[in-house]
């Protein structure tokens, strides 16, 4: 399985751990490139049965930003299927791990 790097977005985004920054000012900011990047790779697949998005919920990134890309998903696309795996915070385990992983690319 290969990374496209044309469908990876990255950008120097942190809404500190503000669920409303992140859904209602920044997210907002950043949802249109999300958006047309995934309109973009829906259009070049012959056949779209669902979405899947993983996402934290530890902070203001992961749960306002997703929660909005999750709601414009289902207002573009009602009748796919969209699967959600959701990384919760924990006091014992830190979500550092988890977001490294993707700090490679």
């Amino acid at each position: 399985m290969s990374c496209s790097t044309e469908i990876l977005l990255c950008f120097k985004f942190y809404s500190g751990n503000n669920f409303a920054k992140g859904y209602y000012t920044d997210g907002r900011e950043l949802l249109d490139s999300v958006l047309d990047t995934l309109q973009r790779e829906t259009e070049a697949c012959d056949f779209v049965s669902g979405y899947q998005l993983v996402h934290g919920l530890g902070g203001g990134t992961g749960s306002g930003l997703g929660s909005l890309l999750l709601e414009k998903m289902h207002d573009l696309y009602p009748k796919k299927l969209i699967t959600t795996y959701s990384v919760f915070p924990s006091a014992r385990v830190s979500l550092y791990s988890f977001f490294k992983l993707f700090s490679r690319f």
